[in-house]
């Protein structure tokens, strides 16, 4: 009679424990690569039988292997990722959500609480980008003030106590504000790769539409350097970003390189450009994210390039140059602070940077790019477009085109040129 009645109060205490469990609904939304890769590490730990909802921009047409990943849905858009939420709702009417977002996107955050209840949202994560920027950027964390009904989680970047000691960096005080306010996750790809198991690192590749495969070939087992080409509006960026190229390519001769460009870059420099600063740089995926080089202990011997998230998760012995993006770089100052910029060495400013032009035989034609000396040719920076150099000097410049005429170019100002004119001979 006892074990019958033990069975009853098991079969009961079940029943209630299925019908009081909240059924989650996360909706996941994010255009940014290390918040994206940030949210792939959670989803792949949360139960089967929770629902998600995945928008990831940056990956979206990467994804090869969607239904592999029970009760998730791969909205292609906006407007449908807000679809597939009415529709579970409805359908889910208990259900609850599990909002995982851009903490410097506030946009999405705002058009969801418009669309639905507060009281619909179990818990918001805001991922910062894990870049420090949280640390200067004034004013942009007042979603977490305006809704203090709803449960915040802030997955943040960086020591607080180290980083502010000082309230060197411009938003320390907000920053210092939101860890008395808002529950803190921090982001150390070192410690969540230790939280990782072989199978879970194969979905988050999976999930990036990373080969990962392919990506211990290139990257196992050897000395490997990475040059970052970055995405930062500006006339000269073109060139700037790759100042460093040659020198660093010339003092690790051991090393093999190789170039990661922005995943939102529209062009990048042309192989022959790229060869003729460092021979046999080879392309690595352009959707990579760095940090999965962490997860999968495939870390680079050496960085270089243009500010990159890369760069504040290594240690400063890996950092061989760091080029200024702008001439207020707020990465720099919080990467001095961090400990991982730890010389003037490693920094290339705008000035050092512009001065290598010259020296690097880049010229600006005027309305008409960037071209750089490469052998006995001049050729564009963005493509395989070559003319035949016939004579060069300091004052004029006479080339020749794959028609066989002679176009001439004279010196302007600095570093820029006039446009290339056939030669009326």
């Amino acid at each position: 009679m006892k074990k019958l009645l033990f069975k009853i109060l098991i079969i009961l205490s079940c029943l209630f424990f299925a019908h009081t469990t909240t059924l989650r609904i996360h909706v996941y939304y994010d255009k940014a690569t290390a918040p994206s890769l940030l949210q792939m590490i959670h989803l792949i730990k949360q139960p089967q039988k929770d629902y998600k909802i995945v928008l990831w921009e940056r990956f979206y047409k990467h994804m090869k292997n969607k239904q592999n990943y029970p009760n998730t849905l791969f909205p292609s858009n906006w407007d449908n990722l807000f679809k597939t939420v009415d529709k579970l709702i409805k359908e889910h009417p208990n259900a609850k959500i599990v909002l995982h977002h851009n903490l410097h996107h506030e946009y999405f955050f705002n058009a969801f609480i418009k669309r639905y209840p507060k009281q619909l949202i179990l818990e918001s994560h805001a991922y910062e980008d894990a870049s420090g920027y949280v640390y200067w950027s004034k004013g942009r964390n007042y979603i977490f003030y305006n809704n203090p009904d709803i449960n915040h989680i802030l997955h943040l970047w960086g020591d607080v106590e180290k980083l502010c000691e000082k309230n060197e960096l411009s938003n320390c005080n907000e920053v210092k504000k939101l860890v008395q306010n808002v529950k803190i996750e921090p982001i150390d790809y070192e410690k969540i790769a230790k939280t990782l198991t072989q199978e879970e690192i194969e979905k988050i590749a999976d999930l990036t539409g990373i080969d990962l495969k392919k990506l211990k070939q290139q990257l196992g087992d050897k000395k490997n350097g990475i040059y970052v080409l970055g995405c930062v509006a500006g006339t000269n960026i073109d060139v700037l970003q790759l100042t460093a190229l040659k020198d660093v390519c010339t003092q690790t001769k051991d090393i093999s390189w190789y170039y990661k460009p922005h995943p939102s870059l529209r062009k990048t420099p042309s192989e022959k450009v790229l060869n003729s600063l460092c021979p046999n740089i080879k392309p690595i995926d352009a959707h990579l994210p760095f940090e999965l080089l962490i997860l999968t202990r495939l870390q680079p011997t050496y960085v270089a390039g243009i500010g990159s998230s890369l760069f504040f998760n290594l240690n400063g012995q890996n950092i061989l140059k760091y080029i200024q993006r702008w001439n207020l770089d707020f990465y720099i100052p919080t990467l001095k602070k961090a400990g991982i910029l730890i010389s003037d060495e490693q920094l290339i400013t705008l000035e050092q940077a512009k001065q290598k032009f010259n020296e690097l035989n880049f010229i600006y034609l005027e309305n008409n790019g960037w071209f750089i000396k490469v052998e006995n040719e001049y050729c564009r920076m963005h493509s395989n477009e070559c003319y035949k150099i016939i004579s060069d000097n300091n004052q004029e410049k006479t080339v020749q085109n794959n028609k066989g005429e002679h176009l001439k170019s004279t010196f302007l100002k600095d570093y820029i040129w006039s446009n290339f004119e056939i030669v009326n001979e």
